[in-house]
Formats: C-alpha cells, sequence, structure tokens
C-alpha cells in the first residue's frame, strides 16, 4: 500500500499539479453524452446504447472536477451541438490561451462512432485529449485488434468473426466442443451480451451469430472463453504506459467470476465490483497483466488514460479481452478503485486526464520523476512467465 501511495505522489500526482496551474489558461470542450440529456443518434432495438453514456451523477463529478480546478468548461450533449459550435467559429473567441477537447463516448451505434470527434478535430487543427482517430477506431473493433495483439504473442484468446453477409470470415471457424462467447465486434459497455452468449461450438453457432449480427447490424466477435478471473488494469500514459496495479471484478461478492460474465444487465446497473488483485494467490498473474497491458497500450498507441481488460484461466495466462481508450473514470470505476488504492481521490481523475494530455502535446513540462526500476519490479513480470493460481 505504502509504495503504491509513493508512486501516485512520485509519478501521477505531479500531472494533476500541472494541470491546476495551468487550468487558468485552458478551455475545455467537454462532449458528454448523459444518460436524460442525450438521444442516442442511432440505437438497437433489443438493447439501447445509453447504457454507455454517463449518468447525471457521473457527468456533474466530471465537469464539477474540472471546474473545481480552475478550467473554462464548454459543455456538449451531443457531437452535432459540438460541430455546429466550431462550423459557426465560435471557438474561435479568446476565452482562454487553449482549447482542448474530450468526448467521453458517443452517441451513435456501432462502426467509428468512437473515431468521429478526434477525426473532425484533426480535421479543423483542434487538441484532443484521449485517443487519436486510428488507436479509437482499432481498439473498438475487436476482431482486427485481437489480430494485432496476436502477432505479438499469445496475449489475446483464439478469435474469430462472423459476417452477416459474407459468413466466417477466413471460412475460419472455432473448433467443435470450444467454449466461446459472442460479441459485438463495435460496442462496448458489455452492449449485445447477455446469459446465452457463452456457448459451446456445434453445429448451431453459426445460426446463433447470425443472429446477433441481424439484431445489431454488425459483425459479430466470436472468442475463446476462459473460466476463472475477471481483471481491468488501468494505463496512466505518461512518459510512456504504466500500470500501478491490477483490479480484480466482483459479481455478488465473488471474486472468482468462474464462468460468469458482466451482461448487459449488470453493467448497466453497476451491479459489480472491485478487489485488489494483487493478493499472494494471484499476484504473480495480476503482475503479468500489467506488463501485458502497458505492451498493448505501446503497441495500439493508447494515449493519456487507456484501460486493459483480461480473463484468466485455469492456466493461469492473463489474456487480453477488451480495450478502453477513453475508460469510465468516475468513482465506481476501476480508476477510481486505483486512485482510492493509493490515497488519492476519484474527483482528481478528470484533472490527471487532462494534465497527462498536455504534457503530451507539450502544454505542460514532462516531470522529471518517473516509474524506476524498483518500481517496475513491485509491478510487472514476463510476459513470457506461466503464473498459476
Amino acid at each position: 500500500m505504502k509504495s503504491r501511495e509513493g508512486i501516485w505522489r512520485r509519478v501521477i500526482q505531479p500531472y494533476i499539479d500541472g494541470a491546476r496551474r495551468l487550468a487558468g489558461t485552458v478551455h475545455l470542450a467537454v462532449i458528454c453524452s448523459t444518460q436524460g440529456r442525450t438521444d442516442p443518434v442511432s440505437d438497437y432495438e433489443r438493447q439501447s446504447i445509453d447504457s454507455r453514456f454517463y449518468s447525471l451523477k457521473e457527468t456533474e463529478h466530471f465537469l464539477g472536477s474540472l471546474r473545481g480546478a480552475g478550467f473554462l468548461v464548454k459543455p456538449f450533449f451531443n457531437e452535432n451541438d459540438f460541430f455546429a459550435w466550431v462550423m459557426n467559429g465560435q471557438h474561435l473567441t479568446p476565452k482562454r490561451q487553449h482549447l482542448l477537447v474530450i468526448a467521453t463516448g458517443s452517441s451513435f451505434s456501432g462502426v467509428g462512432s468512437k473515431s468521429l470527434v478526434p477525426a473532425f478535430c484533426r480535421l479543423h487543427g483542434l487538441q484532443v485529449v484521449g485517443p487519436d482517430p486510428h488507436s479509437a477506431c482499432l481498439a473498438r473493433h475487436k476482431y482486427h485488434s485481437n489480430l494485432v495483439l496476436r502477432a505479438f504473442g499469445e496475449m489475446a484468446p483464439a478469435t474469430w468473426c462472423y459476417d452477416p453477409q459474407r459468413g466466417w470470415i477466413g471460412s475460419a471457424v472455432p473448433p467443435r466442443g470450444q467454449a466461446v462467447i459472442l460479441k459485438l465486434t463495435h460496442e462496448g459497455a458489455s452492449i449485445g451480451i447477455d446469459e446465452q452468449s457463452v456457448v459451446i461450438a456445434d453445429d448451431s453457432l453459426t445460426d446463433k451469430a447470425a443472429l446477433i449480427a441481424r439484431q445489431f447490424n454488425q459483425l459479430v466477435t466470436v472468442q475463446e472463453f476462459l473460466p476463472g478471473f475477471e481483471v481491468e488494469v488501468p494505463i496512466f500514459c505518461t512518459t510512456r504506459p504504466q500500470a500501478i496495479m491490477p483490479v480484480g471484478i466482483s459479481l455478488d461478492g465473488s471474486e472468482r467470476m468462474d464462468t460468469r460474465i458482466l451482461t448487459y444487465e449488470v453493467t448497466r446497473a453497476d451491479a459489480y465490483g472491485f478487489w485488489d488483485f494483487e493478493r499472494p494467490v494471484t499476484r504473480e498473474m495480476g503482475r503479468a497483466a500489467c506488463q501485458i497491458a502497458e505492451t498493448c497500450a505501446e503497441i495500439l498507441g493508447l494515449r493519456d488514460l487507456a484501460r486493459i481488460d483480461f480473463r484468466i484461466g485455469s492456466c493461469g495466462k492473463p489474456k487480453v479481452i477488451d480495450i478502453s481508450t477513453s475508460p469510465y473514470i468516475s468513482p465506481h470505476s476501476s480508476f477510481g478503485f486505483v486512485a482510492s488504492t493509493c490515497g488519492a481521490a476519484a474527483s482528481d481523475l478528470p484533472i490527471l486526464l487532462v494534465g497527462l494530455a498536455c504534457a503530451r502535446i507539450g502544454l505542460l513540462n514532462q516531470p522529471e520523476n518517473a516509474l524506476t526500476d524498483q518500481d517496475s519490479s513491485q509491478i510487472c513480470v514476463s510476459v513470457n512467465s506461466n503464473p498459476r493460481p
């Protein structure tokens, strides 16, 4: 605990302090899709994408943290209002020296939803807090990002993809008897996932994938399913991606997920918990997950704050199951859990997000303190290690 608090004070806190010093010169445009304020531009009949919107309380927490630090904040609750603001030249009014853009999520579904705002900002020469257009799009495409990571070793599960127009991509089908989970290729927040999403591959698998593809009008990613632990690793992209600690996910108070999963209903209700995965029995697996997460962040070019999600089965090897380029940083999140564990406040996380971006684009000098080799040895082990529960 003390070592984590020390790492936070030395490595992370300088970005928060630097952002506070810079706040008087920065104007933030925040596109924040919010339940009750944002109408989805496109949606699904079966499950709404508003499950991945911030709640009103989370939006107030996010915007209030930034305003409390001294930033001038202009909120938008859909992309079109922000686009009109820029196209009409209203962003050129010199209220502050620097304008930065933050998008917490998107108000439409499917392909490219996470990359629209970063791409628009790049077209108009605006600086974005968070992912660039390419990494935002790649990370949200579960099949493509999986293939990229598997090119560097077995850090992700075996994965297949069903196209409703062409069938199985590359004619590759999961072997009969393989436990798999069916996911929407371009969605997050467990949209499309229910208790029937984990199945055993047999002759009915194609029909099951085709039904989901029709219901949500997109590719279905079919991934090897690993009963066991589920772990999230928050990534702090300072001079290099850094993982302070792995965070376990629990359901109904049980720390081992086994065959259970985060369904749409569970995720929408925030009906899951967090726990310190660096227990004696799980410590080596957690350290391996941290190093893999840092490697993934480097491979995919993740920026500022990001999160890598894992399942860890009986073999003890962490496998990447999802990547978030603009993760939740509310108090009920793995980032909030890390901040609390390190003796910090979740209300500092939005300020940290801006501080990391300011350092990346040169508005803030990179803090001199970095994660030392001794710190790294406490957090990470070799990716090639084979820890067992």
